[in-house]
């Protein structure tokens, strides 16, 4: 097995990561989980390899022992709340009325938006369009400059390939990578561990130090699992006086019970629960 780590610093503005748990207000995780990044990494090989979305995510799946992102140093990251409007017009505009609505009503609303217009009935086009086709939704985007992403691959793939990664979970969470670095890692068994990488919570868990959150995310099989995220959530004041939330990164220690698999990159080590 090919025992290569790519590690990549990914430049973004913001970018929202809903916490599966959370309805109808869509919390944001703090860092990508692993499913995201399995999903970012799978869109660039089906970019470069002209590959359909099943394919290539079968294939990342197969290559990818992990996938972990973490806070870089230098850069909190700050949530906020957006009203989101969201135009439903090549979806909810094309479904087909229920049975029980008479024939001659039966159009759908792309079909009524087209008569209205063709009408002139622009105060009824703009209800509709505002009414019927557009939704909000309450999401928190987090801001920040730059984040890390490691992934620890079983073979060998091209460089370039990291370059098409554009954005991490949804179209508005835009992304750039600058820089790539590969590194050799090695397997070890450990009991005591000092990582920034998320990892699997498990019962094996005996005490961790430091500043954690524990949060249900997708792992790189799209299975939800609990994890413990190296973050701190605190509350600062702006040199104005505002108090404002902001998540900073986080080292912690962790003892288990028994020994565990790691992966030891340089200093740094990334649990393989």
């Amino acid at each position: 097995m090919v025992s290569k780590a790519v590690i990549l610093k990914i430049r973004l503005p913001l970018f929202s990561l809903r916490q599966p748990e959370s309805f109808q207000v869509s919390s944001s995780l703090p860092v990508p989980s692993p499913s995201t990044l399995v999903g970012s990494l799978a869109y660039a090989f089906a970019i470069n390899d002209k590959l359909d979305s099943k394919t290539a995510l079968e294939y990342v799946r197969r290559i990818v022992l992990v996938a972990r992102a973490s806070l870089a140093e230098y850069m909190p990251i700050i949530p906020n709340p957006i009203l989101l409007w969201r135009f439903r017009i090549l979806d909810r505009g094309i479904e087909k009325p229920k049975e029980r609505v008479s024939p001659e009503k039966r159009f759908t609303l792309l079909n009524r938006l087209s008569m209205l217009v063709k009408e002139d009935k622009y105060n009824e086009v703009k209800n509709l369009v505002e009414t019927k086709l557009k939704d909000a939704l309450y999401r928190e985007y987090l801001f920040t400059f730059e984040i890390n992403v490691i992934f620890l691959l079983r073979e060998e793939v091209e460089t370039k390939i990291f370059y098409y990664i554009s954005r991490l979970g949804d179209t508005e969470s835009l992304c750039s990578v600058h820089n790539i670095d590969i590194k050799g890692y090695n397997i070890e068994l450990v009991k005591n561990v000092v990582t920034k990488y998320p990892f699997k919570y498990t019962n094996k868990i005996n005490n961790i130090h430091g500043d954690f959150m524990i949060l249900r995310q997708g792992d790189e099989y799209r299975n939800l699992s609990l994890f413990v995220i190296p973050v701190s959530r605190k509350i600062i004041t702006t040199s104005r006086g505002s108090k404002i939330v902001v998540y900073a990164p986080s080292q912690i220690k962790v003892t288990f019970t028994d020994q565990v698999r790691t992966a030891r990159i340089d200093n740094e080590y990334i649990i393989l629960t």
